[in-house]
């Protein structure tokens, strides 16, 4: 008898196929009716990386939200580490190249500076063909929105909970549609096709020794973005100020551009106040439109006369901050093209911020 990667024993004479879509299938609802999630995820996710079954994504997103539930919620150690400072001379943005990246680079860019800019972490093909992705996404999401059922558009879309439009889900889509964004879990194509991009880039091996456990995606916070030229508001602002109302997390946002964007280019990119900031700064005042925002006048008198960060991005290109980086996507006259981006946040599963829909990865 045949022992599966499952654990279990194969009846004699049967032998598992692990490229046959029907019989990962089959195997990944047997796990998972026996309440072993994680190993559902598991088998799922590796089966991933040789066949293509829209069926499987769509079961994948929902088996992520139920394994997060089994995660060990204790701290596994003091955090984060102390790292010296290894891009001393670094003016604006810590610059490094995907062979260069590790956990102690993320850990000392972010105590020092408070990002870090890793260049061509994936291809610019690779960039294009997740962007193709996000463009049927977003057609099928806004068809879904007028009415047409959205099992027509699975695995483009698949939203998680789209029972009620005006459940608070229902609301937090609606927002991030006015503003060009859908949430990343609502596709299970496209959120598949991340996953496997960033293990093969290493991200998520590092990710995971950054934090020093499993990591979690915030399914509510999580996002594609098609950010038009022509988007009236960006506000400077720091996730932390309502992640969990300004206290300490253990997450990371990986930030990737999927096209030509900022700088001297036609697409909006981002500005980004340098340097590392441990506080949430004031908000609500010096112009600011929202509670949680902060105004340029406080901006100003922050910067003292020094220019913020104008990052000219290309395709693939990363950003890396966590929770107290100040930032807004650049806005400005004679912007022409949309700007393509994903953006993910991970957490540790011992400081989640709760009501975030944790997702296993």
């Amino acid at each position: 008898m045949k022992s599966d990667s499952a654990g279990k024993l194969d009846a004699p004479g049967e032998v598992f196929d692990a490229s046959s879509p029907a019989q990962v299938e089959a195997r990944v609802e047997m796990l998972a009716s026996q309440g072993r999630v994680l190993e559902a995820v598991d088998l799922a996710h590796a089966a991933e990386r040789r066949i293509t079954s829209g069926a499987l994504e769509e079961k994948l997103v929902q088996l992520r939200l139920d394994a997060a539930r089994e995660l060990d919620t204790r701290s596994p150690a003091e955090w984060p580490p102390a790292v010296e400072d290894i891009f001393t001379g670094a003016d604006e943005l810590p610059v490094m190249t995907p062979a260069e990246l590790d956990a102690r680079s993320v850990h000392s860019a972010m105590q020092h500076h408070g990002a870090l800019w890793v260049k061509g972490l994936v291809t610019a093909e690779k960039a294009e063909q997740i962007a193709g992705l996000m463009d049927q996404s977003f057609a099928a999401y806004d068809k879904w929105r007028e009415g047409e059922p959205w099992k027509k558009f699975s695995p483009f879309l698949a939203p998680f909970d789209a029972a009620d439009p005006d459940s608070e889900i229902g609301m937090l889509r609606a927002i991030a549609r006015q503003g060009g964004a859908i949430l990343t879990a609502d596709s299970p194509r496209v959120l598949s096709e991340l996953l496997l991009t960033y293990e093969a880039a290493g991200l998520l091996r590092v990710v995971k020794d950054y934090f020093g456990e499993r990591p979690v995606l915030s399914a509510r916070k999580s996002l594609m973005r098609r950010v038009p030229p022509d988007l009236p508001i960006a506000e400077w602002h720091q996730d932390g100020a309502f992640l969990k109302r300004g206290q300490h997390l253990r997450t990371l946002n990986v930030w990737m551009s999927l096209t030509h964007c900022g700088g001297d280019t036609l697409a909006p990119g981002m500005e980004i106040v340098p340097g590392r900031l441990d506080r949430i700064v004031e908000t609500g005042t010096g112009g600011a439109i929202f509670d949680w925002t902060v105004g340029d006048k406080v901006v100003e008198e922050m910067m003292a006369g020094r220019p913020v960060v104008k990052p000219e991005f290309q395709p693939g290109d990363v950003l890396l901050f966590d929770e107290y980086n100040l930032h807004r996507t650049a806005t400005g006259k004679g912007l022409k093209y949309p700007r393509y981006a994903m953006e993910s946040w991970f957490f540790s599963p011992s400081f989640y911020p709760p009501h975030h829909m944790p997702i296993m990865v």
